[in-house]
């Protein structure tokens, strides 16, 4: 129902502000009435709870208009994308779109911004501060980790939007899944492909990066190959699923990306690297099904 939706998505938002990853369920509450119902009542629930946020900010913050854009910012993306999945039915396009969508928010981001590294610096010191706070570090140390730290702010908070628009994506078609289609999200997710196009053309902006040295394209790049994570998910889910293998091999690899684990990084590039692969040898078909 429309008013359940925007009481759903409303109280998950908030909560996020205590709980960070509950705003993952919110968007996925709006994206799941796009997916039912179409993009007009997605809009109806996204205006409503946006206020509903913008009232709740008021009390605390007596500030209307940031909790209004903030409700925007974070349901307007979900509707877009949850409209172009249902009317598509490929992942395929709606990740795509996804990493359009990314991308575009880094370019405007440099283009806006005349140096980024100075705008992160703050928030870089606090990082360094935290991670060396038992460390005797010279001061040109401290200040080398900071610029390191800093340089990579950007491409680290718009990964964080990407896997923010997908997983709640992913959650809100395993709700309609569950309630509409039991096993179909299962399905979907085992042919997760991002495309051969956007592989070809991540290779050539890593490419680019690397011989341009501009910390924008180091960032796209950055962001681009990131999507591929998902496809490599996928491919795991599907390996595991048609070759008989036990379900430890997928509880090792979700436990293994944490990020308090020191493999996490080799386990997320070696996934991105299989998923980016995967568009050209197709793993799911060349390797047969195990009887």
């Amino acid at each position: 129902g429309r008013l359940q939706a925007i009481v759903f998505a409303s109280l998950f938002v908030l909560l996020s502000l205590r709980v960070p990853p509950f705003i993952l369920v919110g968007g996925a509450a709006v994206a799941l009435v796009t997916l039912r119902q179409g993009i007009n009542q997605g809009i109806i629930v996204m205006l409503s709870a946006s206020v509903v946020l913008a009232i709740a900010t008021t009390i605390i913050q007596a500030d209307f208009f940031s909790g209004f854009s903030s409700g925007l910012l974070v349901w307007f993306p979900m509707v877009i994308l949850a409209t172009i999945l249902m009317r598509t039915v490929s992942w395929t396009y709606t990740l795509q779109a996804i990493l359009l969508i990314v991308v575009g928010g880094v370019i405007i981001f440099h283009l806006s911004v005349s140096d980024p590294l100075l705008l992160w610096k703050a928030e870089a010191e606090e990082i360094v501060k935290a991670l060396t706070q038992n460390q005797s570090l010279k001061a040109d140390e401290i200040e080398e980790l900071v610029i390191s730290v800093a340089k990579w702010v950007t491409a680290s908070f718009a990964f964080l939007v990407m896997v923010f628009l997908t997983v709640s994506l992913l959650i809100a078609r395993y709700w309609q899944s569950i309630l509409y289609k039991p096993g179909g999200f299962g399905e979907e997710f085992r042919e997760l492909r991002v495309g051969k196009l956007p592989a070809i053309i991540s290779l050539l902006l890593v490419l680019i990066a690397v011989f341009s040295e501009s910390q924008m394209m180091a960032d796209i790049s950055a962001v681009v190959l990131a999507i591929f994570l998902f496809q490599g998910l996928g491919l795991m889910h599907n390996l595991v699923k048609n070759l008989g293998m036990s379900h430890v091999w997928l509880i090792g690899t979700y436990i293994l990306m944490m990020p308090f684990f020191p493999s996490s990084m080799i386990v997320i590039i070696l996934l991105v690297s299989f998923g980016i692969i995967d568009n050209f040898s197709n793993f799911r078909n060349t390797l047969t099904t195990k009887d």
